[in-house]
C-alpha cells in the first residue's frame, strides 16, 4: 500500500520505476511527496529501496542537499513560540512585581 503511494509519488516528481513492487520514500526526504523532483527527475528505480530515497535531500548517503524537510510553516510557528514565551515571562515579572 505505501509503496503504491510512494511510487505514485515518484513518478509524479517525473522519475521512473522499473521494479513490479514500487520504491520505498524515507519521510526524511519527503512527507507527502512534496519537494521530490531534485532526487527523482530523470532518475529509473530498479529496487524497492533505494539510499536516495533513504535520506534528508535525496542524494543518498552524501547528501548534497541541506539534511532537512523543514519548510515554510517553521517561521510562523516559531515566532508564536517565542511570543508565547516572552508572554509567560513577562506575567511571571508582572506577578512577582506586585508580590513585593
Amino acid at each position: 500500500m505505501a509503496l503504491g503511494l510512494h511510487t505514485a509519488w515518484v513518478e509524479d516528481a517525473g522519475g521512473q520505476v522499473a521494479g513490479e513492487e514500487g520504491v520505498e520514500v524515507s519521510p526524511l526526504l519527503s512527507y507527502a511527496g512534496e519537494g521530490l523532483e531534485h532526487a527523482v527527475a530523470g532518475v529509473t528505480f530498479e529496487e524497492p529501496y533505494d539510499p536516495a530515497l533513504q535520506t534528508a535531500g535525496g542524494a543518498g548517503a552524501g547528501g548534497a542537499r541541506p539534511a532537512t524537510n523543514v519548510g515554510p510553516w517553521v517561521v510562523p510557528l516559531a515566532i508564536t513560540y517565542v511570543g508565547v514565551l516572552g508572554l509567560a515571562v513577562a506575567k511571571s515579572v508582572a506577578g512577582a512585581a506586585s508580590n513585593k
